[in-house]
């Protein structure tokens, strides 16, 4: 199926015209975010998005990609609800590809014993328990909103980890997460570093006399700013690694060290323990030979030791050890024991998908110095708080799914299609233990890269069975 989509990609302009309409994006939220004008223009690019989408599959994963970068700039309204270039895009990725399935011919059997695996059964147990939460939950509103956004960000997942199954596909991807991870982390340095930067920090850093902000370039929030760019580093080194050309090993080589700066100064601390058990993670999975691991293992720590030489930077990771003297750390131990109250109370269906903000004045705690408490701020117990006992199951079994396809690549009973993404994964797996994920992209894109991982392991482990179920009755004949 996916060869066959590859080769009857049919409006070959529609790639280009993608990566331009991105641009156009881009440079819109740069120079008319503040001008009467801007939602007019920002509708006029979500319909040529959408046109795209619904015409191209390659020009369908560039926007995905690319359009979550613009995020607190990209929206057209909030009232009655938050209407996004981004949320629009989700929505016409997943229309576009039933609509290719539809107008395919033949068309292309689903092969669902064949493709759907282990990771892709957790997601779909997640899903199932957001959508039992919605009757139940506390705001029914916010939880109807909430289940249209993540079913569609589910689907999302679905086309990625199909997409990411052949080369081209991957490489749209990482592209995509390359080119715009770079421009974040550019206007991030501008902002931590220009005066009078014409992006202005939506959230500026309050208690620590020493920082003056937390850059976050187009996003509302620094941490998921970082988010992306811990997937843009890893996607840059594994490109950098791979390459043969020196110019695009420097190329990528600077990627990284950009992404690295700005992940310093949005100051997550989240960000920075991704980015120490990413580069672990992709380092294992890439280089096998011990002399080579023991340089990069150096050049790690070389780098983090110009990171948190950064001033502001140092005490804000010394926090990660010391958290019980700091008010933002403590605030996910008092949220995660709120989460735990949630689930106690409703364990069947939990108070609703993204619901927790309604149902947490019932369980305020007055330790809690955010304000005000929209999530858990942590997915372990969050999840389970929102939609009940199968967000704990699907936990499980993602977090399972995930162990086991490490260890089978680092075991090399498994050639990963994506280190990147395995390594990305595990990093935002350690980050979700201090803020929740579920409504960003790159989440869903590192699990989209994951979803392709498991589909070719259990391919290959599928066809090694038939092989062996062949010889043997070729042999007793």
């Amino acid at each position: 199926m996916e060869q066959r989509t590859a080769k009857t990609e049919r409006f070959s302009r529609a790639l280009p015209a993608a990566w331009g309409l991105l641009g156009v994006l881009v440079a819109a939220a740069l120079l008319l975010h503040e001008l009467p004008v801007y939602p007019s223009v920002l509708a006029v690019i979500a319909l040529a998005a959408t046109a795209l989408c619904l015409l191209s599959a390659r020009a369908s994963m560039v926007l995905f990609v690319g359009c979550q970068a613009v995020d607190a700039y990209g929206f057209l309204m909030h009232e009655p609800f938050s209407v996004s270039v981004a949320r629009i895009v989700v929505a016409a990725v997943v229309a576009g590809a039933v609509l290719r399935w539809l107008l395919a011919k033949p068309r292309p059997r689903l092969a669902l014993r064949r493709s759907v695996t282990a990771w892709d059964l957790g997601t779909l147990i997640f899903l199932a328990g957001a959508a039992i939460s919605v009757p139940f939950s506390y705001s029914l509103p916010l939880s109807l909103v909430g289940i249209a956004h993540v079913s569609l960000l589910i689907g999302a997942y679905i086309v990625v980890s199909r997409t990411a199954l052949l080369d081209q596909g991957r490489n749209d991807i990482y592209s995509a997460v390359i080119v715009v991870g770079t421009l974040s982390a550019l206007i991030a340095l501008g902002q931590a570093y220009l005066p009078g930067f014409p992006v202005e920090v939506l959230r500026p850093t309050a208690g620590e006399a020493d920082i003056v902000v937390r850059a976050s370039a187009f996003f509302d929030n620094p941490n998921t700013m970082a988010l992306l760019l811990v997937l843009t580093m890893l996607c840059a080194a594994e490109r950098a690694w791979r390459a043969t050309r020196p110019a695009s090993r420097l190329a990528n080589a600077a990627v990284v060290a950009l992404s690295l700066g700005a992940i310093a100064m949005s100051l997550s601390r989240a960000a920075l323990i991704g980015v120490v058990v990413g580069v672990i993670i992709l380092g294992a999975l890439l280089i096998r030979a011990p002399r080579s691991r023991a340089i990069a293992a150096i050049a790690l720590g070389a780098a983090l030791a110009a990171v948190l030489a950064i001033p502001g930077v140092g005490s804000r990771a010394a926090s990660i050890i010391d958290f019980r003297s700091d008010a933002s750390a403590m605030d996910r131990v008092y949220l995660a024991g709120t989460s735990l109250e949630m689930f106690a109370d409703r364990p069947l269906t939990g108070v609703g998908i993204q619901a927790f903000r309604a149902a947490y004045p019932d369980y305020e705690d007055p330790r809690v110095t955010i304000d005000p408490v929209t999530d858990g701020h942590q997915m372990p117990a969050s999840v389970p708080a929102e939609i009940g006992v199968l967000g704990l199951v699907a936990e499980v079994l993602l977090a399972g799914a995930l162990v086991h396809l490490l260890v089978k690549s680092l075991r090399a009973g498994h050639d990963p299609l994506s280190p990147a993404g395995i390594a990305a994964m595990t990093a935002i797996a350690a980050m979700a233990l201090f803020n929740t994920f579920i409504f960003f992209e790159t989440f869903w894109i590192a699990a989209g890269l994951v979803g392709a991982d498991y589909i070719m392991a259990h391919r290959r482990a599928t066809d090694r069975r038939l092989g062996d179920t062949q010889r043997s009755e070729a042999s007793a004949s």
